[in-house]
């Protein structure tokens, strides 16, 4: 296929009181059930007997042709028990299914959004002619037989496992509206029977074995042909309704997106696109003939650019998977969209997300605003709220730092008692008619919110860093897509999932496995798994905070009064701060900066005397540093010359908006930035430097240019692993020269927070990104833990969240501030995953630090004692994450995934491997939890208490609290004061006795 045509964009300028646009996962264009037609094939052919078909050895696909046809495919057992079914289809309806429609886009900061414009064709039918099993002798003579392994685009090669299978067919297609005009000859006639096939084409389904767990699968779609709504898709149309300019043009995908961000470039200047007065129809008519053939032209599909893959599920089907998650665990019910890019500030938790999703701009040079808050724009917004008898609340919001959402946000709550007041006479009816349109405006937002259609800066519950394309069922059911374009998995039928595809092709695997850590190491074993990390970054806390060289060594000299376990002090700022608008931010611009950290290498020096590295901050960004005085390097200009910046339309470096200042972006796909910015980082390790936050990568524009000339859309799910590589390729690179093996003490360590399926083969690390400062579920303390755990069962096995959280709101009428209470109990919380580390949040002095006092410094070494504690398993489990791809945490849905109650689990309670259970306190003002122990576990053992739970122990004082549930696990009430988080050990394991062992050694117990 060749390679997409430039995209082609639409730019609209941010408005400042903004209907959010619609991120979540709006309406598709072309429906579930319009997107799953009817299933045919020929009653005479063969297909009419049910039929075997070997893929491999292993497996076996069926063909059944009673009720409308169906496909199956199944292990073959090896036991006189029947094959379990890894995947089926739903019969009479299509399993392939092909559409063409219009794509917009939404970009705010970080932040998109992609949906379908106007469909122009919706899928019409199926038809199967075909299935065959093709062995290496046929491989081998394909090039004087059958063409279907050509179609297919089979490349046989010595780790071919034959046979391979071939489904082979018609899909078609029907023109959306019976309005829509004919591009051929047949008029009237042809707008009559616009129901009737417009264009059909070819596909090739291509199953292959490719180990002894998964089964590849692909699908081709070519030889189109237009059918001038006559032909039946299972004949060949007639040769009078298909003319030479009937073939399709190549294929342009088209892509209108509105970049929600003011972007400034030098020169450039604001177009506002001219609203079109009727469709595209009316206005050909009026067109000369040589511009109507143009015209139509232009309207007709080019080929297919959606295609829908539909297959069975089961109503009590639970999904997991989809890459970090952070509001759900299970998604049967939902359309999951597979995209990259901010996870947002709130993500639905109120008042903050309205906050954030109502507006989102610019601070610098917008004073003639109509509704910037300052205070003469807040007398306006409170006159015109009395003068409809409203009430108003205006709040604004700062944040800083490297959040790269919003930095200014309002928002107005608006509530009404009567009808909107008209005014009288003629002379106000123009007034009248802005009034009601800005009143109509704000019911819109408020109407678009209650239905889930938010985003911009604010997220909704999809939004997140790093989804994956990949899932597992508790039917013990997976499957994940390859490549990189932009998907949506519908779950919201019980009776089928139905996967829409942004493209014209698909690739993606089945696997088969009889519990859920196999299917999760049968998935990593192909997508990649990460290193065993270095033994240090394990070996205690990572100290994050701010302030220049002697607020170091003033922390410094605290925790080591508290005889704190240190394993590296992380300085983002070393690169210096600048003072925004907003507040202080960080000098993009990756180098030391000596006046703030005066002293750097005496420093670094100093700390690695004591066994103590130093970790800093990067990102894939650079601003221009003409305002910094003292600056050595001008990493912006020289990349600039070395044209190794992501372009624009125009060819120029593309200014991407950032809170207060615009920054662009290394373009990855080209060899000469990443040893570029490789340079960069042998920089920072020559000085000592032994790890470093690799900080943003889902920010590539939508409508960017790239050196290698790929579509921009899928380049932005690619981007944060081409990001993750070059730093991994540098670490592995730096540790050969220094000859540093795997694990040892000294190697190199980097942590991410954007990622895509094959993340994990790159990134040595991951966090969780910016959560609030908060309780809330969405996006504070709890979701931090549905992060851990759904990234867990997707492939990412190493991962840890910023203990007390980031994002933080101080302002008189909105406040999220970090309490003391919710750093405590998230420092417990952090105690139990791969990295233990602080961060001071985007606003230090707004926030409890763990060096506020004397009782947070006490907590904190508490807590850094009892990870402390667990390294011995700590370093077992890492090392059996880069063997087998399962995380440290766990959800208990990979060891009991019979048990309904934990499958509706989300955030109440997690494994650490298989030996340790955390029930973490994750509410404002509680000292107990309600911990559950899945039936057939055994018992467990209250690390404080020696109390056994769950199997049948006599602990005193708990029995009394446990009850045996439905699904015949143990539920208990146990206390979990401040210090004394609920933390478990199976009774009698090895791992258990060490664990408690070690607490009294080190004085924890």
């Amino acid at each position: 296929m060749a390679s997409p045509a430039p995209t082609k964009t639409a730019k609209k300028h941010h408005s400042r009181l903004n209907n959010p646009f619609p991120r979540a996962v709006p309406a598709a264009a072309i429906r579930g059930g319009d997107a799953a037609p009817r299933l045919t094939f020929a009653p005479t052919s063969k297909l009419a007997d049910a039929h075997d078909f070997p893929v491999g050895t292993r497996f076996r696909l069926r063909w059944d042709p009673t009720l409308g046809g169906e496909v199956s495919l199944s292990r073959v057992s090896s036991g006189a028990d029947a094959r379990r079914r890894m995947w089926e289809t739903v019969p009479g309806a299509a399993f392939l299914s092909a559409a063409s429609a219009a794509t917009e886009a939404d970009e705010c900061r970080g932040s998109f959004a992609l949906r379908d414009g106007r469909a122009r064709l919706v899928p019409h039918r199926q038809h199967v002619e075909k299935i065959r099993a093709f062995y290496r002798c046929d491989a081998d003579d394909a090039g004087n037989g059958d063409d279907l392994l050509r179609g297919a685009a089979f490349q046989a090669s010595d780790a071919t496992r034959f046979p391979v299978l071939v489904i082979t067919g018609l899909v078609s297609a029907t023109r959306a509206s019976a309005s829509a005009s004919c591009c051929c000859c047949c008029g009237l006639r042809a707008r009559r029977r616009a129901a009737r096939p417009a264009l059909s084409a070819r596909y090739w389904v291509l199953l292959e074995e490719k180990s002894d767990t998964q089964v590849a699968f692909s699908v081709k779609i070519g030889d189109y042909q237009w059918t001038c709504a006559h032909a039946d898709p299972s004949k060949p149309p007639a040769a009078s309704t298909t003319t030479a300019a009937s073939t399709p043009r190549a294929h342009r995908p088209s892509l209108r997106l509105r970049l929600a961000a003011r972007v400034q470039r030098t020169g450039s200047k604001k177009t506002r696109l001219p609203r079109r007065p009727g469709s595209r129809e009316e206005l050909s008519a009026l067109l000369p003939p040589a511009e109507r053939a143009a015209e139509e032209e232009e309207a007709r599909p080019e080929e297919f650019n959606r295609v829908f893959l539909t297959y069975a599920s089961c109503g009590d089907e639970r999904f997991y998977g989809f890459g970090e998650q952070f509001s759900r665990m299970e998604f049967k019910g939902r359309r999951v969209p597979v995209l990259v890019q901010e996870q947002g500030i709130g993500r639905g938790d109120q008042p903050i997300t309205f906050a954030a999703n109502l507006v989102s701009y610019r601070v610098e040079n917008d004073s003639d605003n109509e509704y910037l808050p300052a205070p003469s724009n807040l007398k306006k917004v409170e006159a015109w709220s009395a003068k409809c008898e409203l009430t108003a609340t205006v709040i604004v919001v700062s944040t800083c730092a490297t959040v790269s959402c919003a930095c200014v946000l309002a928002v107005l709550y608006t509530s009404s008692t009567s009808a909107y007041p008209l005014r009288e006479g003629k002379r106000r009816r123009k007034r009248n008619l802005n009034d009601f349109l800005l009143l109509t405006k704000l019911t819109n937002v408020l109407k678009n919110y209650e239905q889930g259609f938010n985003a911009d800066a604010g997220g909704n519950w999809s939004t997140t860093y790093a989804p994956s394309p990949f899932y597992m069922t508790s039917k013990m059911r997976s499957l994940y897509l390859e490549g990189y374009d932009y998907s949506i998995f519908d779950l919201t039928k019980p009776d089928r999932v139905q996967i829409q595809i942004y493209g014209n092709s698909v690739q993606g695997r089945i696997l088969d496995g009889d519990s859920p850590t196999e299917l999760l190491t049968s998935y990593t074993e192909s997508t990649g798994r990460p290193p065993v990390l270095p033994k240090w970054i394990t070996s205690g806390a990572v100290v994050g905070m701010q302030g220049g060289t002697d607020a170091v060594r003033s922390v410094w000299k605290q925790l080591q009064d508290y005889d704190v376990p240190i394993s590296a002090f992380w300085l983002q700022d070393w690169v210096g701060q600048r003072k925004t608008a907003i507040g202080s931010q960080l000098w993009w611009n990756w180098e030391v900066d000596d006046a703030h950290y005066n002293g750097w290498k005496d420093l670094v020096s100093d700390l690695r005397s004591r066994g103590i590295r130093t970790m800093t901050y990067c990102n894939p960004c650079l601003v221009p540093m003409d305002e910094k005085p003292s600056t050595r390097r001008h990493l912006f200009e020289e990349a600039k010359k070395l044209g190794i910046l992501v372009r624009d339309e125009a060819g120029e470096p593309y200014m991407m908006p950032n809170t207060a200042f615009d920054v662009a972006m290394l373009d990855f796909t080209n060899p000469a930035a990443r040893a570029w910015f490789k340079d960069i980082l042998r920089g920072m390790a020559d000085d000592g430097v032994a790890g470093w936050m690799a900080d943003f990568g889902e920010g590539l524009p939508l409508d960017a240019r790239l050196h290698s000339g790929e579509d921009p859309v899928a380049a932005h799910n690619r981007y944060p692993e081409l990001w993750a590589r070059v730093n991994r390729e540098f670490a592995d690179e730096w540790a050969a020269g220094h000859g540093h093996a795997d694990g040892d003490g000294d190697g190199l360590v980097f942590f991410v927070r954007s990622g895509f399926r094959e993340s994990s083969r790159w990134a040595m690390l991951f966090w969780e990104g910016d959560q609030m400062v908060s309780w809330q579920a969405n996006d504070g303390i709890k979701s931090s833990v549905v992060g851990l755990l759904s990234g867990g069962v997707s492939g990412f096995p190493l991962n840890h969240s910023d203990a007390g959280g980031y994002c933080t709101v101080d302002l008189p009428l909105l406040r999220y501030r970090r309490s003391e209470e919710l750093l405590l109990r998230w420092m417990e919380l952090n105690a139990f995953t791969v990295v233990f580390r602080t961060h001071e949040g985007n606003k230090p002095g707004s926030n409890c630090q763990f060096y506020s006092n004397s009782r947070t410094l006490a907590h904190f070494a508490r807590c850094a004692k009892i990870y402390k504690a667990w390294e011995f398993y700590r370093i077992q489990l890492v090392k059996e994450a880069a063997e087998t791809g399962l995380p440290v945490a766990r959800h208990l849905f990979l060891h009991y995934p019979g048990d309904k109650r934990v499958q509706a689990l989300t955030y109440q309670q997690f494994l650490v491997g298989t030996e340790m259970l955390v029930v973490p306190v994750l509410d404002k003002g509680r000292s107990a939890v309600t911990a559950y122990f899945p039936a057939g576990a055994g018992a467990w053992r209250h690390v404080w208490t020696g109390d056994e739970y769950g199997g049948g122990g006599g602990g005193v004082g708990h029995r009394a609290r446990e009850r045996r549930t439905a699904h015949g696990g143990v539920e208990s009430e146990v206390e979990a004061r401040v210090g004394y988080p609920a933390v478990f050990v199976r009774a009698g394991s090895p791992v258990g006795d060490r664990f408690v062992s070690n607490l009294r050694d080190l004085k924890v117990l």
